[in-house]
């Protein structure tokens, strides 16, 4: 069964809101919290039949903090998620979900340091 929080559903509003904030570790706790999951599986391809739109804003999300706080292999973790989150939208053909979770990408790979590879997306 599919956890259906759209993008209006109050907590991914909250999160957003948050994010634009400046607000990461907030945003993250919410998010995170409002899903039981297990962000290694996440990571390794299992979805959990959560929302896309969950998965991409955690990469995001993931991204945002590890720059700020210098966090260990979120960048990698952040990237999986956001790869993870494309796949979906590509089987749901939702061009513009797979435009936002490309940009993220390529977000995770400048702030790798992989310019090159941020180009391609």
């Amino acid at each position: 069964m599919l956890i259906d929080l759209p993008t209006t559903s109050p907590i991914l509003k909250q999160t957003f809101d948050l994010e634009k904030k400046g607000e990461y570790r907030k945003a993250y706790n919410l998010l995170a919290n409002s899903v039981n999951f297990t962000s290694y599986n996440l990571v390794n391809g299992d979805d959990f039949n959560i929302n896309p739109e969950i998965i991409l804003r955690l990469g995001a999300l993931l991204n945002y903090l590890g720059i700020a706080e210098q966090i260990s292999h979120s960048l990698d973790y952040s990237k999986s998620l956001l790869f993870t989150a494309l796949r979906i939208f590509k089987e749901s053909e939702n061009s513009s979900k797979i435009a936002e979770a490309l940009n993220y990408i390529a977000l995770v790979h400048y702030n790798k340091g992989e310019c090159e590879e941020a180009d391609i997306y």
